[in-house]
C-alpha cells in the first residue's frame, strides 16, 4: 500500500515543482525585460 501511494505522490510532486519552476522563470524573464526596457 505504501508503494502504491508513492506512485500517486511522486508524479504530483514533480508536476508541482515543474509548475513552480516555470512560474519563477516567467517572473524572472518579465523582470529582465522590464529592466532592459527601463534602460
Amino acid at each position: 500500500m505504501k508503494d502504491y501511494s508513492a506512485y500517486i505522490f511522486l508524479p504530483r510532486l514533480i508536476f508541482t515543482l515543474a509548475v513552480k519552476a516555470r512560474t519563477i522563470r516567467l517572473v524572472f524573464s518579465a523582470q529582465n525585460s522590464a529592466v532592459t526596457e527601463a534602460n
